[in-house]
């Protein structure tokens, strides 16, 4: 800021100089000229910043290639498969998508627009120095006037071209200021919405104390906005409150939707999600979802400390380290942190000094020691999203051998479409195109002929062949052991 202002008094100088070396119209009219160049120069730039714009969902593409071809997020696979050839010709395709238009929009604007500002300039800026020589050969000025009248013109003209301190930061800046703007009127469009149709929460209520005796999902259906398909459809339910609780079905049955609507992600299009009877949508969403602790498939794995990553579940909380190893060892990960240098306080990325990759199991039991900290912490219901899908067979049947355990006391729903998982709940539910379909402790969905029993048995038979529950080959089942301790499960 401080510059542009020391340029444009050094313009207002020159010019003043000029009129008192020469005659008294050549400041203002060299200063209309610079300013003439410096209206070319800005609005060529507010004009030409907009192009990216247009070309943003091109650059999107364009950033995506340049981190997938340099990054380590894709390098197995692209020297495996051998697609770095190909990397790089996506790669220049795109970026002459990108800056193609930019280029283009660039001459556009500021060639043949220049060629008028130019030929003005030098017009003025010759009939300047023409007068002033005429003056002094005239004998009206002095030498040392011409010169100072000379230096002046040059100078000023010089002022009309790109300030690299200013320019492009002030027009971006001011595009960024539109864009917050329009983003605040957005914002300020959906919380007018939302206050209309709010409620005001209810303060009569413990939230901290629900659910005590039941969870019931009453008569509930959804779809999600902007579609027609019903993804639930009067689905009813009763989850006991301190009991585990599986819900199972094939993909696209409806499960982690109902994850959505039980932690207020979205709200019902029908029916009621009530905690001892009392309805959900009539709480703090925020005071709520406190009492929720939840591991979603598609976990989110923080570029932070191992410690963060689990202390994140009840930031509201104070820091309680002791309570983080505990999480950490119920989870069966603290054993990777225990001989490390910093601990738990390890980075969860080698981009980062003394940071370690972890595999998917290791995340993912990171992501159960996050919800396990948020139930030592008051959270009265914990969702299990499927928590051992990139466990494998072996970890995946010690993590079920402990799950009573892990979530004694506390009103559990455990997600999953593999059967064999969900056997040790206390209560089983069957989802299929929205509703639920059967219901029951293991062995009574065994004892009776069903979806349950037949996908069941369908899913054990595949693990007996060496074959998960999609079908696809299971390496795990190069161990024996591994197979012995599946089948001991599936039975």
């Amino acid at each position: 800021m401080l510059a542009l202002v020391a340029r444009y008094s050094s313009l207002v100088a020159f010019c003043t100089l000029l009129s008192v070396a020469s005659s008294w119209w050549a400041g203002p009219v060299i200063l209309a000229a610079t300013m003439l160049f410096r209206y070319g120069n800005r609005g060529g730039l507010r004009k030409y910043s907009r192009v990216w714009r247009a070309v943003m969902p091109a650059s999107r593409s364009y950033d995506y290639l340049r981190e997938l071809a340099m990054g380590d997020v894709a390098a197995k696979e692209t020297r495996v498969f051998g697609i770095n050839d190909w990397l790089a010709s996506r790669y220049t395709d795109t970026h002459w998508k990108v800056f193609g238009p930019v280029a283009a929009t660039r001459r556009r604007i500021y060639f043949y627009p220049y060629l008028g500002y130019t030929a003005v300039g030098t017009l003025v800026a010759a009939a300047v120095v023409i007068d002033t020589a005429r003056a002094a050969a005239a004998g009206a000025i002095s030498l040392t006037a011409l010169a100072l009248a000379l230096q002046a013109t040059t100078a000023a003209i010089a002022l009309g071209g790109y300030y690299p301190e200013a320019d492009t930061g002030s027009q971006f800046g001011m595009r960024a200021v539109e864009a917050l703007g329009k983003l605040r009127e957005r914002i300020e469009e959906y919380a007018d919405a939302e206050r209309a149709s709010a409620r005001p929460a209810r303060t009569d209520v413990d939230v901290t104390a629900l659910p005590s005796s039941t969870l019931h999902l009453k008569d509930l259906s959804f779809r999600y906005p902007g579609t027609e398909h019903v993804v639930l459809d009067g689905l009813e339910l009763e989850i006991p409150a301190g009991r585990s609780t599986a819900v199972v079905g094939v993909n696209g049955a409806g499960k982690t939707t109902l994850v959505k609507l039980l932690t207020r992600l979205y709200e019902p299009t029908g029916g009621a999600v009530l905690a001892d009877g009392v309805n959900v949508a009539d709480l703090d969403a925020t005071d709520w979802r406190r009492q929720v602790s939840v591991i979603f498939q598609d976990f989110v794995r923080f570029e932070l400390s191992a410690a963060d990553n689990i202390a994140l579940g009840a930031v509201h909380a104070p820091r309680d380290e002791a309570a983080i190893w505990d999480a950490a060892r119920r989870a069966g990960i603290a054993e990777v942190f225990e001989d490390l240098p910093a601990g738990l306080d390890t980075p969860l990325a080698r981009a980062y000094a003394g940071g370690i990759d972890l595999s998917g199991g290791q995340w993912q039991r990171v992501a159960i020691a996050r919800s396990l900290y948020a139930v030592a912490h008051g959270a009265r219901i914990l969702v299990l999203d499927e928590p051992t899908s990139a466990l494998d067979v072996r970890a995946e049947v010690a993590f079920f051998d402990r799950f009573v355990e892990l979530t004694r006391g506390v009103t559990s729903l455990l997600i999953s479409h593999r059967f064999s998982s969900v056997r040790r709940a206390d209560h089983i539910v069957v989802i299929e195109s929205g509703k639920v379909v059967e219901q029951g402790s293991h062995a009574e969905l065994m004892a009776t002929p069903g979806h349950y029993a037949r996908l069941f048995t369908l899913q054990a038979e595949r693990f007996a062949q060496g074959l998960d529950a999609e079908g696809d080959t299971l390496a795990e089942f190069e161990d024996p052991d591994a197979l012995v301790e599946l089948a001991e499960v599936t039975e």
